[in-house]
């Protein structure tokens, strides 16, 4: 049975470059591995590969991270994998004007930001690190290492703009086949010992800890699309029938289902396989895909995004009770959805509130829609009594319901109430097109609350700051 891999990535965290401490590249140093339970061929060659990268390095004043969770947060991005060749540069750019280059054959990302490992380490896999060459360099001419043997893991930094990361003072360590891995500048934390896969088992097990699989539960669904090509960012998002429809073509779903759509990335290298299950976390109330492993047989993969749309439609009565966050894979950005506490499977209802069924988006409608507020029952309007008409409404998504206070909160922040005045931009629509903005029950509830001579229904653009109570000059 293949293994299976949520699809998952890792937040940015700021650069430190930490000062205080005496300490000197070039010198021996210490692994903390016991050497004898090693190849002394592998000892051999990671100590010369080593010794090949120390070359030219400064001497440091810098504080040692106290641990390993302190250097993971000092570092941009952190990759592992096999070393391809090293060759001395030097030119001028934002921090050095003479450096190592170190190029790797294969990586993987260990953690850190997405845009990051594709745009600034994908491009060229290479990273530098801080020197400069002696008169006899031994790195003057391109040297190359054995990409079948030579693994490595580094602890990188945005340099500048336009130029490869930097390593971080601690975090470059490299070592042949399983001996321990061996410190090319100044050594990990104390504690930190092994191979260069025990270093990665380690940080993994910081920024990725393993689950409580008692938390976790599979939810069933209908797979609607999967293996077609998209241009788009990593998200997720509940859809309407017709956005479905309108991405994908003419697809089958079943009455009354939740389409939910996941854009996860795949590796040139390594693409995914074939979704193997909804997983959803009962503590963090995350609903993600987890995918089977494609056939690419390796485990470094190169960092290119490529977007793979997965989606699926989910019955109401098969998702959790309360709110869920769709997400692509855990401690991802998502889009939380709470099934009505009446029973209701409608995602675009709460109480009277109608909201679009999509996430936000930069794109919307010229026309305005204001006046103020009424209230009637289920039905939500906005009254424009200069023209004696009123309109139901499709609010932005995220709109919410209060049912003490009897006031919605837009997704600006505002609190509005019957008799509130509100000023927006959007359209007007018939009652047949509502669809194309909320979910068939909504889309009813819409149709039943209609009481204009037209019959339109106004919708509101779905962005943060579509709609806000209507101030005065000034305000």
């Amino acid at each position: 049975m293949r293994r299976t891999r949520t699809t998952r990535g890792c937040a940015i965290v700021a650069l430190g470059l930490l000062l205080g401490a005496c300490g000197s590249a070039g010198q021996a140093l210490e692994s903390g591995a016991p050497l004898d339970s090693f190849a002394a061929a592998d000892v051999e060659c990671s100590e010369s590969v080593a010794a090949t990268l120390r070359s030219g390095l400064p001497t440091y004043d810098y504080d040692p991270s106290p641990d390993l969770e302190s250097l993971i947060a000092s570092s941009d991005l952190i990759v592992s994998g096999t070393l391809n060749s090293a060759v001395r540069e030097s030119g001028s750019n934002s921090l050095l004007t003479e450096w190592t280059r170190v190029t790797t054959a294969e990586h993987v990302v260990v953690h850190g930001e997405r845009s990051i490992a594709a745009d600034r380490f994908a491009e060229d896999r290479a990273f530098l690190i801080d020197s400069s060459g002696p008169e006899d360099d031994p790195l003057a001419s391109p040297v190359s290492f054995d990409p079948g043997t030579t693994r490595f893991i580094a602890f990188l930094n945005v340099s500048g703009p336009d130029t490869p990361l930097l390593v971080h003072i601690e975090g470059l360590h490299v070592g042949c086949g399983a001996d321990p891995a061996v410190p090319v500048i100044q050594p990990l934390p104390s504690g930190i010992v092994g191979s260069v896969d025990d270093i990665e088992s380690a940080v993994r097990s910081i920024v990725d800890p393993p689950t409580d699989q008692s938390d976790l539960e599979v939810v069933p669904h209908q797979l609607i699309v999967s293996g077609v090509e998209v241009e788009a960012n990593e998200m997720a998002s509940v859809l309407t029938a017709e956005q479905v429809r309108a991405r994908y073509g003419e697809v089958e779903l079943s009455g009354g289902s939740v389409p939910v759509e996941f854009i996860v990335g795949e590796s040139g290298s390594c693409p995914l396989g074939s979704l193997s299950h909804l997983e959803f976390n009962r503590t963090t109330r995350e609903l993600y895909p987890v995918v089977n492993d494609g056939d690419h047989g390796s485990d470094s993969c190169t960092a290119d995004f490529n977007p793979h749309p997965i989606v699926v439609s989910i019955l109401p009565a098969d998702l959790p009770s309360g709110e869920v966050v769709f997400t692509t894979g855990p401690g991802r950005p998502g889009t939380p959805w709470a099934r009505e506490a009446s029973g209701s499977s409608s995602t675009s209802l709460d109480g009277p509130v109608v909201r679009h069924l999509g996430s936000f988006t930069d794109d919307g409608q010229g026309a305005e829609i204001r006046g103020v507020i009424d209230i009637e029952g289920d039905c939500l309007y906005v009254r424009l009594d200069e023209i004696g008409e009123r309109f139901p409404v499709v609010w932005p998504a995220t709109t919410s319901w209060n049912v003490d206070s009897e006031r919605l909160t837009l997704p600006n922040g505002d609190s509005i109430g019957a008799g509130n005045l509100v000023y927006g931009g959007g359209g007007y629509t018939g009652q047949e097109s509502v669809e194309r903005f909320v979910d068939e029950e909504a889309a009813q509830r819409l149709r039943a609350c209609v009481d204009n001579e037209h019959g339109e229904i106004a919708i509101v653009n779905n962005m943060v700051d579509g709609i806000g109570i209507a101030r005065e000059e000034g305000e």
